[in-house]
């Protein structure tokens, strides 16, 4: 029973890639947001080999605050690669794994755990009913292109797969990440084909959302690339079916 009490209702995932001048507001908000309506939360910032000093601020923010864990590794690995090493060291029955770098408002997450009631994974949708969003249109019709592409390769129904701003079921998570091998940008495109083929309930929801970087051309081939791969291991390989018995 003890052993129970000591889990966190909620953990948070933190990817973090040189965010040395803005990771220390993101903690504040989402530190602000959860501590409004729970105190049982732990917040694991992941550094992603960052090269500034984002890891000397998240240390600091760690050394205030007993809830915060700091995970590092020297060598950049990527996005995917930096949340699912958050995940699997989580031990939270809800799980929210958002972006480090301001983009996204984190004012939500406790409408996002909510929704972990009636369905198994909550995810920010970019097309959703009162999203509020500022984009370049250059990374708006990218953006779409790859929606498109997504929706062709992999036969996923879901509108937006991108936005780094997502909410599940901790034991549900940990088993996906386990099996899921896709570290950059694309592992949300993973996660969703897996979650789809385990049957798990998932909701779209409206997201806060203002992205005015543009978009590396290499992140964009990679990013086709690994969804190439995906469909691969999908459609051809039939690679998930035989891992998803290996996690139920």
């Amino acid at each position: 029973m003890k052993q129970k009490e000591r889990v966190p209702e909620i953990s948070v995932i933190i990817p973090c890639y040189n965010l040395e001048n803005v990771v220390k507001t993101t903690v504040k908000n989402i530190l602000e947001n959860l501590e409004k309506y729970t105190d049982s939360f732990e917040i694991l910032i992941v550094n992603d080999g960052s090269t500034d000093n984002t890891l000397k601020v998240i240390q600091d923010i760690k050394d205030n605050h007993k809830s915060i864990h700091v995970i590092t590794y020297p060598k950049n690995k990527g996005k995917g690669h930096a949340v699912k090493t958050g995940i699997l060291q989580s031990i939270g029955s809800s799980l929210v794994f958002i972006d480090g770098d301001l983009d996204i408002a984190s004012d939500a997450i406790q409408n996002y755990v909510n929704e972990l009631d009636n369905f198994d994974l909550v995810i920010g949708s970019k097309l959703s009913q009162n999203s509020e969003i500022e984009i370049r249109q250059s990374r708006k019709i990218l953006s779409d292109m790859f929606s498109g592409l997504v929706r062709f390769l992999t036969g996923l129904k879901i509108q937006d797969t991108q936005v780094g701003f997502k909410a599940g079921n901790g034991d549900n998570l940990r088993k996906i990440f386990k099996i899921m091998s896709i570290d950059g940008f694309a592992f949300d495109v993973e996660l969703l084909v897996i979650a789809t083929k385990l049957n798990l309930k998932i909701k779209e929801m409206p997201v806060k959302l203002k992205i005015m970087k543009s978009f590396r051309f290499n992140s964009a081939v990679q990013m086709f690339c690994d969804v190439l791969k995906i469909a691969y291991d999908d459609k051809i390989l039939h690679k998930f079916e035989h891992e998803i018995k290996s996690i139920k």
